[in-house]
């Protein structure tokens, strides 16, 4: 199967869609997926701001998966991590996921060093998620 055959059955399972395999189709567990993209940076200055707008979307919208693109990200602080924290805190409280993708690697790198990739989602592909 082709890696960009992957990505549109994810895609499609992410939309609550169907994905037909050779043995039948996989349904979508999924109500509501959201992107957020983070700051350039991500520290003490933009927290509040993006923990406002992330909390809004977890706790006031019906969203289940979040995806949170670090594309743009080239520097996040303890203040960004804790965040993320949050976050994620919070939608596994509603039995929800947040999927950390496209980090850059000194971004990827600080959470390595924090030990949070062993507790969260972080799309470490080459590919880029949609």
């Amino acid at each position: 199967m082709r890696s960009e055959d992957v990505l549109q059955g994810r895609l499609a399972l992410a939309r609550g869609g169907t994905l037909s395999t050779l043995g039948g189709a996989i349904t979508g567990l999924r109500r509501h997926m959201r992107r957020y993209n983070l700051p350039e940076r991500f520290d003490v200055n933009s927290a509040a701001t993006v923990e406002q707008e992330l909390l809004e979307i977890v706790e006031g919208e019906q969203v289940d998966q979040l995806v949170c693109d670090f594309s743009e990200t080239v520097y996040i602080s303890s203040a960004g991590l804790r965040v993320m924290l949050l976050v994620v805190k919070q939608l596994k409280k509603k039995s929800g996921s947040c999927l950390l993708s496209r980090m850059r690697p000194p971004v990827l790198h600080i959470f390595q060093s924090a030990g949070l990739d062993k507790i969260m989602d972080i799309e470490t592909s080459a590919e880029p998620t949609p």
